[in-house]
């Protein structure tokens, strides 16, 4: 689905609820005619009345069970996935092969070897 782009700002810096239930319906439009369909033979696929479709695309009236099944009738099921996606973090000590604060073996900035002993590492390791 598409970006929302066009979006009045109400008082507080919050979007209406009906703006974006009214963008919602426009997206879903959208989504529609780009698989061929008209609302009526979208209403077939999803089990659902003509009147419930046209409802959801002018933004108003709609609950979650209309908009699964326009969701699911649609092949775009994979959208509600969108709505949160958990941040990944990256955390080096789970790295293979790292394990604790340092890493035995590697040469440091300073070109001594970490292991524990001041040894200078060789020009060929």
């Amino acid at each position: 689905m598409a970006i929302i782009m066009s979006m009045t700002v109400a008082k507080g810096g919050e979007i209406a609820v009906e703006q974006l239930e009214k963008e919602l319906g426009v997206q879903l439009r959208g989504l529609r005619k780009s698989r061929g369909l008209t609302q009526q033979q979208l209403a077939d696929l999803a089990n659902m009345s003509l009147g419930a479709v046209k409802n959801l695309e002018a933004g108003r009236g709609a609950t979650t069970r209309t908009l699964t099944r326009v969701l699911r009738a649609l092949e775009a099921e994979d959208w509600i996935g969108t709505l949160y996606a958990p941040q990944q973090t990256f955390n080096p000590l789970h790295l293979p092969g790292l394990k604790g604060s340092t890493a035995r073996g590697r040469i440091a900035k300073d070109g001594f070897r970490g292991t524990g002993r001041y040894e200078r590492a060789s020009q060929g390791t």
